[in-house]
C-alpha cells in the first residue's frame, strides 16, 4: 500500500476507502449511448455571429511589449518545473507516460525545455491530440451506460505544455470591468494559477475588488475597516461559520451591526406594523438615530465611546472593563457616571474582565501586572468602537496614562470583534504557547461581540 500511495496517491486513498469504481459490465451495442451524449456541437453560424458581437463589445488593452515577448517565447526550463511541481501522479495518456517519469528523467529542466521549444516552433504532434476515454461509474447498474462518466486521459506532455501557456495567460491578464455594458467583462489581474483554478482565482480577484470598494464606505464599511486589521488569523471566518462559538442571537445581530445595517421600525422597507418610536412614542422611528465613534472633544477632554442622537436628545454609552466583582463593577459604573454624567443621560457597559484594582493613594492601575525576572510588564484592557482611528487612540490613551509605571501592552478589542495587531506582542513577552493564545484571542473577541449585542438588543426592545 505505501507503495502504490508513493505512485498514485489518489488511487491508494480510493483502494484504502473502497471507492473503487466497477467496470462496465453492458454490451458494446449500448455504448453508442455515449457517442450521442458526449458528441460535439455543430456550431452554427448564427452562434459564431453572436460569439463574434459579445467578443467585440468588450473593452481589451492591449498587452505590453513586454508581455508579448512572454506569450511569444518558448517554454523555459524554470516554467516547467514550476509545473511540474503542482502536479500529482494520475493516469496517463496513450503514451503511457506519467507525471513520475518526466521528473524522474528531467531534474533541470533542460530536456523537456528543448522538447516543448520544438513543440513551439513547430507545432503540437498529432499523437498528443489522441486521448483514451475511460468509463467512472457514478451509481446504478453498472450494464448502463449513462450510470458512467467518461473522462479523457491525454498526453502529460502535452498537458505540461498547456499547463505553462495557461500559467502565463492568467498571470498577465488585467482587470477590466466594463460597467456601461449589459454583460461586464471581468478578467483577472496578476492570478497565477493552474487552469482547474481559474474560476476560483477570478471570483477572488473579484471578491478583493468589492472588499476594498466597501472598506472604503464612510459609513457602512467602518467597523469592516476595523475587523480588516486582523489579516493573520480566521477569528472572524469561525465565529461566521456553523462552528460558531456565538449565540444565534449574537450572530444574527453582529451580521446586521457590522455594516450599520440594524433596521429600525421606520427605515424603508420595514415591516413592522408600528413604526412609532420605540421611546418618545411620538415620532416616526427612522435612521435619525446616529452612532458616533469615540472622538476627543474640542478642550481636549474625553468624551464616551458612542454617541446616540434620537429625536435631538443625546444618549452616551461608555465601555469600561473592571473585575467581575459585584462591588466592582457598581464602581466602575458610578465612575463612568462620575465622569460623564454632565453631558447628560450615560449608560455604562461593563465587560467582565481580569482583576482590576486601585493604587494605595486610590488612582486607578492597569488591569492586570505581570513579574517577570523582576521586571513589572503591564495589561489593560480597552474595548473602544471599532473604527481602525479609534483602537489606536485607545491604545494610546493607555499608554499615556499608564505609562510612567513601565511596560505597558494595552489589549484593544473591538466592540463588534475587531483586534488591535500589536495586541499579539504580549505572548512574545509573556511566553504564553501561540496555541494557548489563539483561544484566548478568540474568546475574547466573541465576549465583546455577545455583549455588545446584548446591550443592542436591550437597547432597541427586540
Amino acid at each position: 500500500m505505501q507503495r502504490l500511495y508513493g505512485r498514485y496517491p489518489r488511487k491508494a486513498l480510493r483502494k484504502v476507502l473502497g471507492e473503487d469504481s466497477p467496470f462496465y459490465s453492458g454490451g458494446r451495442d449500448r455504448l453508442d449511448f455515449i457517442a450521442a451524449t458526449y458528441h460535439n456541437h455543430n456550431v452554427t453560424p448564427a452562434e459564431v455571429a453572436e460569439a463574434r458581437r459579445l467578443y467585440n463589445n468588450c473593452i481589451w488593452e492591449q498587452p505590453s511589449q513586454e508581455k508579448m515577448e512572454l506569450l511569444q517565447s518558448p517554454p523555459s526550463a524554470d516554467e516547467i518545473l514550476r509545473r511540474l511541481k503542482k502536479t500529482v501522479n494520475t493516469s496517463p495518456g496513450m503514451d503511457k507516460i506519467e507525471w513520475r517519469h518526466l521528473k524522474a528523467i528531467d531534474r533541470t529542466g533542460s530536456l523537456l525545455q528543448t522538447v516543448l521549444s520544438a513543440v513551439h516552433t513547430w507545432g503540437i504532434p498529432s499523437s498528443w491530440r489522441r486521448s483514451k476515454t475511460v468509463l467512472i461509474h457514478k451509481k446504478g447498474s453498472t450494464d448502463d451506460p449513462s450510470n458512467f462518466r467518461p473522462i479523457s486521459l491525454l498526453s502529460s506532455l502535452y498537458k505540461l505544455y498547456s499547463g505553462v501557456l495557461a500559467q502565463r495567460l492568467t498571470k498577465i491578464a488585467t482587470t477590466r470591468i466594463d460597467a456601461s455594458s449589459d454583460q461586464p467583462c471581468i478578467t483577472a489581474e496578476d492570478v497565477s494559477t493552474v487552469p482547474a483554478k481559474a474560476v476560483k482565482s477570478l471570483r477572488l480577484v473579484s471578491r478583493e475588488r468589492w472588499t476594498a470598494k466597501f472598506l472604503e464606505a464612510p459609513v457602512h464599511g467602518r467597523v469592516a475597516r476595523g475587523l480588516d486589521l486582523d489579516k493573520k488569523s480566521k477569528d472572524i471566518t469561525h465565529l461566521l461559520s456553523s462552528r460558531s462559538s456565538l449565540s444565534f442571537t449574537a450572530w444574527s445581530y453582529w451580521a446586521k451591526l457590522r455594516v450599520n445595517g440594524l433596521a429600525v421600525r421606520g427605515a424603508p422597507g420595514s415591516t413592522a406594523p408600528d413604526k412609532l418610536c420605540r421611546f418618545c412614542r411620538s415620532k416616526q422611528e427612522t435612521t435619525g438615530i446616529e452612532a458616533v465613534p469615540n472622538t476627543s472633544a474640542e478642550d481636549g477632554r474625553s468624551i464616551p465611546d458612542v454617541t446616540v442622537v434620537e429625536g435631538g436628545t443625546r444618549l452616551y454609552i461608555d465601555v469600561t472593563v473592571p473585575f467581575d466583582d459585584p462591588a466592582n463593577l457598581y464602581r466602575a459604573a458610578q465612575d463612568k457616571l462620575d465622569k460623564y454624567g454632565h453631558l447628560g443621560t450615560v449608560f455604562p457597559l461593563g465587560i467582565e474582565a481580569v482583576p482590576n484594582t486601585s493604587a494605595e493613594d486610590g488612582r486607578s492601575i492597569p488591569d492586570v501586572t505581570v513579574v517577570e525576572g523582576g521586571t513589572r510588564l503591564y495589561i489593560d484592557v480597552t474595548v473602544p468602537f471599532d473604527d481602525p482611528a479609534n483602537l489606536y487612540r485607545a491604545a494610546q490613551d493607555k499608554l499615556d496614562k499608564y505609562g510612567h509605571l513601565g511596560t505597558v501592552f494595552p489589549l484593544v478589542v473591538g466592540a463588534l470583534g475587531s483586534w488591535l495587531p500589536e495586541n499579539d506582542r504580549i505572548p512574545a513577552a509573556l511566553q504564553i504557547p501561540l496555541g494557548k493564545w489563539n483561544e484566548a484571542r478568540r474568546r475574547m473577541r466573541a465576549s465583546a461581540i455577545e455583549d455588545s449585542c446584548r446591550l443592542a438588543k436591550d437597547f432597541l426592545h427586540l
